[in-house]
């Protein structure tokens, strides 16, 4: 399949074979943490001002405060390309307006694909683990129980912001950093193994455990899918159909 790219100044459109990128993955973790750490500190007041709590489960304000970071990151990252890679969509790779509709309905089906395959592997590990330790192993709650505002400001973090971000860091500027390089399986790697770790949170080890190698399991998929449809709108339709379901689950259940 050919990449779509964004439209040119003039408003055409073109169809090629996707570019390279022309970053290095040293260049997108320092530009990533120096956006987080923007982001922490401006965020920090509007944490501690909605009463947040910092027992590493996600709550209203930590909702709240991790979209502010997340806008703060990917404006850093943004910034940073159309000033150093002004080529950069072309590697990342857009839809053209006649495959949007197709590529997001694509994604939505994908997202729900995930998820089942997410909560059947966690399962499996998990109980794997406990045959083989002789303990239980469950993989702990990511997100309080939680209602009114924060329920929303659960949604426009999980759905609505992260997923843009996550993937342009993940799929768009890390994979390609190193795949366009050195091949799919050492770009997956190097995506996905950042991916599953950013997912650590407090809890037995074990549980944590599954929890981040499922994810990593997670970002090599959604690595293949990106190489084989070359676009990043995909991914990040899997990513906020993924989470939603999760998001549902959570409030719904009160987990």
């Amino acid at each position: 399949m050919s990449a779509y790219v964004p439209p040119r100044p003039d408003g055409s459109y073109v169809e090629q074979a996707p570019a390279k990128a022309t970053w290095r993955w040293w260049e997108v973790t320092a530009l990533t943490l120096a956006g987080f750490v923007l982001g922490a500190v401006a965020s920090t007041p509007l944490f501690l001002a909605l009463g947040g709590r910092s027992d590493g489960l996600m709550d209203g304000p930590g909702a709240a405060a991790g979209a502010f970071t997340y806008l703060v990151v990917a404006a850093t990252l943004l910034v940073w390309l159309r000033a150093a890679h002004k080529g950069w969509w072309r590697v990342v790779g857009w839809p053209a307006p006649g495959k949007r509709v197709h590529e997001a309905a694509a994604g939505v089906g994908l997202g729900i694909v995930s998820q089942v395959g997410v909560t059947v592997l966690a399962a499996l590990a998990a109980f794997i683990l406990a045959a083989l330790t002789g303990t239980s192993v469950e993989v702990p709650p990511q997100v309080r129980s939680l209602t009114g505002w924060e329920a929303a400001a659960l949604v426009v973090y999980a759905v609505i912001v992260a997923p843009p971000t996550e993937e342009l860091i993940f799929r768009g500027l890390l994979f390609h950093s190193v795949a366009d390089h050195h091949g799919f399986w050492a770009g997956a790697a190097a995506s996905a193994i950042p991916f599953g770790f950013i997912h650590l949170i407090p809890g037995a080890a074990l549980g944590v455990g599954v929890l981040v190698f499922t994810m990593m399991i997670t970002g090599v998929f959604w690595a293949w899918i990106h190489r084989r449809r070359q676009n990043l709108l995909v991914n990040i339709v899997i990513h906020a159909t993924f989470n939603a379901l999760g998001v549902v689950v959570t409030l719904q259940m009160g987990v």
